[in-house]
């Protein structure tokens, strides 16, 4: 009989876990649609103990967009206004968003599961176990947000969108990050490699085969960035590498269930990530997730303006440079030639030396730190300002996204000269 009573008990109480998972759900699929007035200005008050909430004003986003492009720093473009408007939701959403109330919520919820495991696994009866009822779960009271995964071609404002969405998002800065996406895989790999070998020294070349959530390196770093940050704002988000693929779902599963805000910009669909790609039938379940917990928003899809004129998206690098216009900018930033004279290398030859400013050439090549104690040698550069390359020496050997974050966040301006016409015929290299 007391047996039976446990067994009712424990399938009880894990109904009432799963229903309050259920309800979180249903509060996170809703939170977004939240109106804001377009005048209106709030206060975020800290109401919880933790010096983490602090007091912050915050203007919506549609009403900073349209100052940029009253000051003339933006352009005015109706697919952005209509993007900033649907951003304002979510900006309003995260200021009624108490991230550390949610993680006290869900640390109870877990340890109730965890009392109803170890109830299950007591082989030692209690009268005071027989007797005592049943009692609900603690449940999830905050709604978590849904983020968003803004999509598009190259050049309509994604990322300008988003960094102006994370300047004004009214979280403190030590609870936001905004990263370009390659940056933060090699940020997670290289916390995941420091974790393994912490492991390694404390348990033994035996650790990796317990697969508990406790000793799971991914869903451990996971765990260790929502308790550091709410927000989280990944630019260029882009799945290439199959290693990549199979840590994503554990991963940002993870995040999510732990409260994270996810803002990402892609030049890609979420249907189409790593489209094509090894054991991409592994990968499935993490587009699953992010249409689940983020709102997905074609930014360039072509829409009506007021007077029913279609809208499509432009591509403002290609005006600021002049290309759309058949020409190039008054800085010359694009040389193309297709014949056999050397005026272009000649034009590239003015210009790496006028940002030498009267200096030397390097003599000595520079190394770069790059992760997991590799490095790369850049022959041709001035300082950290300016580097020079052949399409050869970046695009053919071995290097990939570390390499060119290193060298990107070195420099200040990179040349990249001898750019062949691409082809299928080297899809790796016209990927790179």
């Amino acid at each position: 009989m007391f047996g039976s009573q446990v067994i009712s008990r424990q399938i009880v109480s894990r109904k009432l876990f799963r229903r309050a998972f259920a309800r979180h759900i249903m509060c996170l699929e809703s939170s977004c649609s939240m109106q804001v007035h377009p005048d209106s200005k709030r206060l975020l008050s800290g109401s919880i103990t933790s010096d983490n909430r602090q007091t912050m004003e915050f203007t919506p986003l549609v009403q900073v967009y349209e100052q940029h492009v009253s000051e003339g720093k933006y352009l005015s473009d109706e697919l952005q206004k209509h993007t900033t408007k649907r951003m304002t939701r979510l900006q309003s959403a995260l200021y009624e968003y108490d991230h550390e109330k949610f993680i006290q919520q869900l640390e109870m919820l877990e340890q109730y599961e965890r009392d109803n495991q170890q109830l299950e696994k007591s082989d030692k009866p209690s009268s005071d176990t027989t007797e005592q009822q049943v009692s609900p779960p603690p449940t999830l009271s905050i709604p978590v947000p849904r983020g968003f995964y803004i999509h598009g071609s190259v050049g309509i404002g994604k990322s300008m969108l988003m960094n102006t969405f994370y300047n004004n998002a009214p979280i403190i800065d030590s609870r936001k990050r905004r990263i370009h996406f390659h940056a933060f895989l090699q940020e997670i790999h290289q916390r995941i490699h420091t974790l393994n070998k912490q492991l390694l020294d404390k348990h033994g070349r035996s650790f990796h085969v317990n697969t508990s959530q406790n000793m799971n390196p991914i869903i451990q770093i996971a765990q260790q960035l929502s308790k550091e940050i709410t927000l989280l704002c990944i630019d260029e988000f882009q799945v290439n590498d199959v290693a990549d693929a199979m840590i994503l779902s554990q991963f940002f599963g993870e995040l999510w269930r732990c409260g994270i805000v996810v803002v990402a910009t892609s030049n890609r669909p979420s249907q189409d990530l790593y489209e094509d790609g090894l054991n991409r039938s592994y990968f499935l379940p993490f587009i699953d997730l992010l249409e689940k917990y983020c709102i997905i928003h074609h930014l360039d899809d072509k829409g009506q303006s007021s007077d029913e004129t279609p809208i499509e998206g432009k591509d403002y690098r290609r005006i600021k440079s002049g290309v759309d216009n058949g020409s190039v900018d008054k800085q010359g930033h694009f040389y193309l030639s297709q014949d056999e004279s050397n005026s272009s290398e000649k034009k590239l030859d003015e210009l790496f030396q006028l940002y030498q400013k009267g200096s030397q050439h390097n003599s000595h090549p520079l190394t770069l730190q790059v992760n997991f104690q590799r490095t790369i040698s850049i022959h041709r550069y001035h300082s950290n300002v300016i580097a020079r390359f052949t399409f050869e020496e970046l695009c053919t050997k071995e290097l990939g996204s570390s390499d060119y974050n290193a060298i990107a966040n070195y420099f200040q301006i990179v040349i990249i000269e001898d750019i062949p016409q691409l082809s299928l015929k080297y899809p790796d290299r016209a990927r790179r």
